[in-house]
Formats: structure tokens, C-alpha cells, sequence
């Protein structure tokens, strides 16, 4: 899932490069807008296939996580993917495109470089990425945890939470106050960070596979996360599904081990290793 989303960009960001190739310091109007679009259209049609190729077909196969957080043995019904697929698709047409409009402004007002000669070296590309998801970890922390609270959560996160066992579309199935709130994340970490067009290419496709992961339901093996120390994985979110509370963070998890928000999620795996234990002495 997050290394496939990631790789199946690459062509992209090799045109981008060699457009970078140019005498032309900066991408003109038209290349930065069709570049921002494609972006747009390529998240959503990859969001849609991987969860209508997926949970559909292999949602009883041995890496996924029924049965082991309380899911159904069954995936969510039509009905209930079309009505999530409405409201996503309402969502990236009101409230992403603005977003990717805002985007395009701010490249134009600060002139964005793209060019080959300032790209950044892949370490230095590396670090500055997960500035950005430090700073968007640490925000959606604080501000999930806040819409839990009684007074917030009827109105502006309960919708996130009309499915127990979230699949991948579902990440962005919220309300639209949720999304401003929540996502504004996002924009610290890239005016933080992302001071090269790639930087900013790598950003937004990096948070958009890491968040349709966490929400993908799949637990495997060879999940390039768990080589990521603290990295929150499709099962740590999922329990913040299943539970309704704790586990608030999903990218990394140290804030919810500082605060102790993670008390229930280590109990229930307990109790888990502990049924374990005695199946096996049977």
C-alpha cells in the first residue's frame, strides 16, 4: 500500500524533473496548474481503485485485521462505500481543490524554485519530509484529541467515526470543519519544509499514502513502517476506530505514549497475548 502509492508516482515526479531540466528558472502557470490538478485527480482515482481492488476482494485473507479488533468478517456494504465515496468526492470538488488553489498561490507568490540545480540531495529530501510529518503529527495529535471532547465531537468528528473498521477511502470521509481544522497540519509542514517544488510533490504524495495506509485495515508483515521507530501502523489506528478513543495520533505515536493515551491500546493487546498464551497451553 504506502510503498506501492509512493512508486506509483514516480513517472510524475520524473517529468517534473525533466521539465526542471529547462532554462526556464520556474515552471510556467499552466505546468504548475496541470501539475497541481493531475496531483488532485491521481489521489483520488488511486484512493478509489485500491479500496474497490482490495477490501472487496481480499478482506477475509490472513494479513488483514478481522477478528483481531473486534471487525466484521464482512467489509462495509455498497451502500455504505457509495455514500463514503459521495461524500469524498463532494469534499476534494469544495474543500481540496480551494486547498490546491491556495497551494498554486502561495508557489506563485513566494516563487517557488524547481529547478535541477537547487533540488535537494535525497538525504537532505528525507529529513525535510519528516519535519513535515513531525509538525503535522504533533498538530493532528492535539486538535483529534480536542475534537473527542463532548462538546466538540457531535458536530465536528463524529461522521469520521460512522465506521467501525475504516477502509482506505474513509481517511478523508470527515466533515468539511474537520477538514480545515485538522488539515491545516499539512500547511505548517510545507511552509515549514517544503522550499522546492519536488519538496512539496514529495510531501503531499508521502502524507496522502501514509494516511490512506493507516486506514487500509491491512496489518502485513512487510509493512515499510514497522522499520520506522515510533511509526503508527494500520492497527494503532484502527484500535482509535474500534475503541473511540486513545491512540489519537496516527502517524507517529510518542505523543500518545507521553500523555498516556495509549493505556487501553497496550491493555487490550495484553489481554491478547494473554489469550494467546493460554490457546497455546491447550
Amino acid at each position: 500500500g504506502f510503498l506501492l502509492q509512493m512508486c506509483g508516482s514516480f513517472s510524475e515526479v520524473n517529468s517534473l524533473c525533466e521539465a526542471a531540466k529547462t532554462p526556464n528558472k520556474n515552471l510556467n502557470r499552466s505546468q504548475t496548474t496541470a501539475w497541481l490538478s493531475d496531483q488532485d485527480t491521481y489521489t483520488l482515482q488511486k484512493l478509489v481503485r485500491r479500496h474497490f481492488k482490495t477490501n472487496r476482494t481480499c478482506f477475509k485473507c490472513g494479513y488483514t485485521m478481522a477478528g483481531r479488533l473486534g471487525r466484521y468478517d464482512k467489509p462495509e456494504t455498497w451502500e455504505d462505500q457509495w455514500k463514503c465515496f459521495k461524500m469524498t468526492f463532494y469534499h476534494t470538488l469544495t474543500i481540496q481543490t480551494p486547498m490546491c488553489l491556495a497551494v498554486y498561490i502561495y508557489i506563485e507568490y513566494v516563487d517557488l524554485p524547481c529547478d535541477w540545480n537547487s533540488m535537494p540531495r535525497w538525504y537532505s529530501a528525507v529529513l525535510q519530509i519528516f519535519g513535515c510529518f513531525v509538525i503535522e503529527d504533533t498538530w493532528e495529535y492535539f486538535t483529534h484529541r480536542l475534537l473527542h471532547h463532548k462538546t466538540l465531537y457531535p458536530y465536528l468528528h463524529k461522521v469520521h467515526h460512522n465506521f467501525q473498521a475504516p477502509f482506505s477511502i474513509q481517511a478523508t470521509y470527515v466533515s468539511h470543519a474537520e477538514t480545515v481544522i485538522i488539515g491545516t497540519g499539512f500547511f505548517f509542514g510545507m511552509l515549514a519544509f517544503c522550499h522546492h517544488l519536488f519538496l512539496l510533490w514529495l510531501w503531499v504524495v508521502a502524507r496522502v499514502a501514509q494516511n490512506t495506509h493507516v486506514h487500509s485495515g491491512y496489518d502485513v508483515p512487510w509493512d515499510p513502517l514497522r522499520l520506522v521507530p515510533f511509526a503508527a501502523t494500520a492497527r494503532y489506528h484502527d484500535f482509535h476506530h474500534l475503541n473511540g478513543q486513545g491512540n489519537y495520533a496516527s502517524i507517529f505515536t510518542w505523543w500518545d505514549e507521553l500523555f498516556g493515551t495509549d493505556k487501553e491500546y497496550e491493555n487490550y493487546n495484553a489481554r491478547g497475548r494473554q489469550k494467546e498464551m493460554k490457546e497455546d497451553d491447550n
